[in-house]
């Protein structure tokens, strides 16, 4: 009887220490779930975008950290040539510009970069160097976050925009009016007859 006991207590020693061991395994997945969520949660997401102005042709590329850390040693890459406009006076090889050539040591949270490229209209020209005014172009974003490294890869594709409706901000109108009215009351008053008093 005392073996058959022994055997009974042994099982359930073997079967409790299994059961202890996978609680452990469970609570250590958990653990590190919740530290690479958290890592998430905090870390700096460096995103890259295009946008438009109200009422502006110009195209703008948008590099904007909207994570919860600075991006650390941030070296943005353009995988070709993009000319900020192309064909004109003011035209320069984004390459060139310190944004693209140079490290930036620490893009802090909600910090911004607004990079104009080119004006909507003349981009989608068949006369638009292709060379200079690519439709389609590659930026790498490579920075530290806390914990690791990061790489990301963004297409910047700017063909759907060809045939797409400028946005029109009715603000922007009102004030364009307004300044128009103000123009005509300032010309007007300005041809008024001075009296010589």
């Amino acid at each position: 009887m005392t073996e058959f006991l022994t055997g009974v207590l042994v099982l359930v020693t073997i079967v409790y220490a299994w059961s202890t061991f996978r609680i452990q395994r469970a609570n250590e997945n958990v653990v590190a779930l919740m530290r690479q969520q958290l890592d998430q949660a905090l870390r700096a997401y460096v995103t890259i975008g295009t946008f438009q102005y109200p009422g502006n042709s110009i195209f703008f590329i948008r590099i904007r950290n909207t994570g919860r850390t600075a991006a650390v040693q941030l070296k943005l890459n353009l995988d070709r040539a993009v000319y900020q406009f192309e064909g004109t006076p003011e035209e320069v090889d984004l390459n060139k510009t310190t944004i693209f050539s140079e490290i930036i040591e620490s893009f802090p949270p909600d910090a911004e970069l607004l990079i104009p490229i080119h004006g909507g209209i003349s981009l989608f020209s068949k006369s638009t160097d292709r060379e200079k005014s690519p439709l389609v172009f590659k930026i790498t974003s490579i920075y530290q976050n806390s914990s690791n490294n990061v790489t990301e890869h963004t297409t910047i594709d700017l063909r759907p925009y060809a045939r797409a409706h400028r946005p029109i901000d009715p603000i922007h109108n009102d004030l364009e009016s307004i300044s128009e009215n103000l123009r005509e009351i300032r010309s007007a008053i300005q041809s008024l007859p001075s009296n010589g008093a």
